[in-house]
């Protein structure tokens, strides 16, 4: 049976979590790393906090012993949410995407990235749940979902 480490991104109230319930149900083993948003308020060490959560993330789950690894979000919401909301250089954060993959795809686990989109913004502005960066504002749901796109 071959490592597994798949990864969930994508905008806010897009169904991350209940993605991530239905592969529980299939991996009861899977260890879930939930990517939390950077504590500190300056931008720049914000970046580096991210950046450095991330390196660390990435290196642990190369050397992992688990067989199947859940990320709930990544390094790859953060071209999207840092760039967005904590000015975070675009092309600093595809870099250090670049960096991370390298990372991971240097392991000895199956990388499986899913990506989680609406083309309904109205749909995730009715479930907005209050904890979303958004807060529910469309135009900048739509501006999200582009930038997943992109990435």
């Amino acid at each position: 049976m071959s490592k597994k480490l798949i990864i969930i991104e994508g905008t806010d109230n897009v169904g991350k979590d209940t993605v991530i319930n239905q592969l529980l149900d299939r991996y009861k083993d899977a260890k879930v790393y939930h990517c939390e948003k950077p504590k500190s308020k300056d931008a720049k060490e914000a970046a580096k906090e991210q950046y450095n959560s991330f390196l660390s993330l990435a290196k642990e789950n190369s050397v992992s012993k688990d067989t199947t690894i859940i990320h709930n979000r990544s390094w790859y919401g953060e071209y999207v949410y840092g760039v967005k909301y904590r000015n975070n250089d675009e092309n600093e954060v595809k870099k250090s995407i670049l960096e991370f993959e390298n990372i991971i795809l240097d392991s000895s686990y199956d990388v499986c990235l899913i990506m989680l989109l609406s083309n309904n913004s109205d749909f995730l502005v009715n479930n907005d749940d209050g904890l979303s960066i958004s807060k529910a504002k469309k135009e900048l749901i739509e501006d999200e979902t582009k930038r997943f796109e992109e990435i």
